[in-house]
Parts: C-alpha cells; sequence; structure tokens
C-alpha cells in the first residue's frame, strides 16, 4: 500500500513538472512570435517610410521640372511678344 502511494506521488510529480515546462515553453514560444511580429512590423514601417521619402523626392523634382517647364514657356511667350 505505501509503495502505491509513493508511485503514486512520484506520477502526480513527473505530471506537475511536464504541466510547468508545457506552460513555460507556451510563454517562451508566445514571446518569440511576439518579437518576430515586431520585427516584420519594423521591417514594414522602415521600408514604407523609405518609399515614402522617395515619392516625395519625386514629386518635389517632379514640380520643379514642371516649375522650369512653367517659366520657359512664360519666357518664351514674352520673348514673342
Amino acid at each position: 500500500m505505501l509503495e502505491q502511494e509513493e508511485i503514486r506521488t512520484k506520477a502526480e510529480e513527473k505530471i506537475e513538472a511536464i504541466s510547468i515546462t508545457q506552460e513555460n515553453n507556451k510563454k517562451q514560444l508566445k514571446n518569440k512570435i511576439k518579437k518576430e511580429e515586431s520585427f516584420w512590423k519594423y521591417l514594414t514601417n522602415f521600408f514604407s517610410s523609405a518609399c515614402n521619402v522617395e515619392n516625395k523626392e519625386s514629386e518635389a523634382t517632379q514640380n520643379n521640372e514642371e516649375s522650369k517647364s512653367k517659366d520657359v514657356l512664360e519666357k518664351e511667350i514674352k520673348d514673342k511678344k
């Protein structure tokens, strides 16, 4: 009878240890997933910002070229008069 109680106690301790290990593994996995999601979010924001800067520079260049073209046209019109 005492031997069976010891076996039961050891089995319960092993089950408890396994449960604790599983919980720790779940927490570690969740943290790893959060870190990966944060990393991809950072990369997405980084490249999105880079594209926005490039687009703004492109727009500024285009506006500058349009402004120059307008100035050239106005000058040609004045020269014709």
